[in-house]
């Protein structure tokens, strides 16, 4: 099975996907959560990654954020068939976007699950790496991405994000102290 390639454009003069990749700036990398269960001591045989890939699109601040959840989980060769092992991190990616027409949801599920991916990718390598190693394991490696890495990859259906509802601002107090009446 071919990688899901992004849609070509139908109308003259609308930008490709790629073009508008070109317009989008990464802000920032954050790592929002991770954790890591390993209950052996030696190297897995079964490992099965899965990926879950989520979209924000900020149209007040012009940007795209890309939640990117990586799951690797595995069990032993002669195990008992339970989970063994299990890796996971979440992380946000915060892009700039210069051109509005790329603030869609559709194009950003799109670049997130391609362009996103391949630059979170060496973090959630060294994530796994690490955590194996800190753990008193051989490391576990994740190959470096590659087309042919990318079409092996299990998406998890995903939806876009909802923007968060803005916080209610806080009451003014008329001067009375712990809400009593005096």
């Amino acid at each position: 099975m071919a990688p899901k390639k992004l849609p070509e454009p139908s109308v003259a003069g609308v930008p490709t996907p790629q073009q508008l990749a070109a317009k989008l700036r990464l802000l920032e990398i954050r790592t929002l959560q991770s954790r890591a269960a390993f209950l052996f001591h030696e190297s897995p045989i079964n490992i099965e990654q899965r990926i879950d890939v989520q979209t924000q699109v900020r149209n007040d601040s012009s940007q795209i954020v890309a939640m990117i959840r990586f799951v690797l989980s595995g069990e032993l060769k002669d195990g008992p068939g339970e989970q063994d092992f299990g890796v996971e991190a979440t992380f946000g990616l915060t892009y700039q976007v210069d051109d509005p027409r790329a603030l869609n949801h559709a194009f950003a599920q799109q670049f997130a699950q391609q362009g996103a991916l391949f630059q979170i990718w060496p973090y959630w390598r060294e994530f796994v790496h690490s955590a194996s190693i800190r753990a008193g394991l051989p490391p576990l490696n994740v190959p470096a991405i590659t087309p042919l890495v990318l079409q092996s990859i299990q998406f998890v259906a995903a939806s876009p994000v909802k923007a968060p509802a803005p916080e209610p601002k806080p009451k003014k107090n008329s001067g009375k102290r712990g809400g009593q009446k005096r």
